[in-house]
């Protein structure tokens, strides 16, 4: 199982709360903190017990990508060179459209 915590997916999720003899709904409580409310801080999962805090501020690693690089086109979007801790590099493109942005 990767330790970086951004790639887990839900399932992978219930599969560590399972090892760590929580309640499965703890899962969802995590990927709740992580994707719908954006923390990154395990020690703000307020409705966690501070021991299962404790053990995913150990466990992961809940650091983003850095920006190495950004550019902007003629168009108004925007293209950045995201660098991984363990120096993986990857690509990520913002676009705006009038009625949205992806």
């Amino acid at each position: 199982m990767t330790n970086y915590a951004l790639s887990l997916s839900l399932t992978t999720w219930k599969e560590w709360v399972k090892s760590q003899n929580a309640p499965a709904y703890v899962a969802d409580q995590i990927y709740s903190w992580i994707f719908s409310k954006g923390c990154l801080d395990p020690q703000k999962f307020s409705n966690l017990p501070k021991e299962i805090r404790d053990s995913l501020q150990a466990s992961f690693t809940w650091d983003l990508p850095e920006i190495d690089a950004h550019l902007i086109s003629k168009d108004g979007s925007e293209k950045f060179l995201l660098k991984t801790k363990d120096g993986f590099v990857f690509e990520m493109v913002f676009m705006f459209y009038d009625d949205r942005s992806t």
